[in-house]
């Protein structure tokens, strides 16, 4: 998968994130990136090492840590 449609799944995955004011977990985020992977125009294309770049992307981006964290300040990032 190219860049591009890399940053674009890890913005869909961040705005259902900014939607959850629950505590998140790493396994949370995974299941969203496969989840929406699977639609035009991913097609399900998308790699193990692809999902683990997006999802350190979004613990960073949401501050999650020891595989748990919670949503404060998404907005800042989008």
């Amino acid at each position: 998968m190219n860049d591009e449609l890399l940053d674009t799944l890890e913005d869909i995955v961040a705005r259902i994130l900014e939607g959850n004011t629950t505590v998140i977990g790493t396994e949370f985020i995974k299941e969203n990136i496969r989840n929406y992977a699977e639609i035009v125009p991913f097609k399900g294309k998308i790699f193990e090492s692809e999902i683990a770049i997006i999802t350190k992307r979004l613990e960073t981006r949401f501050d999650i840590t020891m595989g748990i964290g919670s949503i404060l300040k998404a907005n800042d990032y989008i």
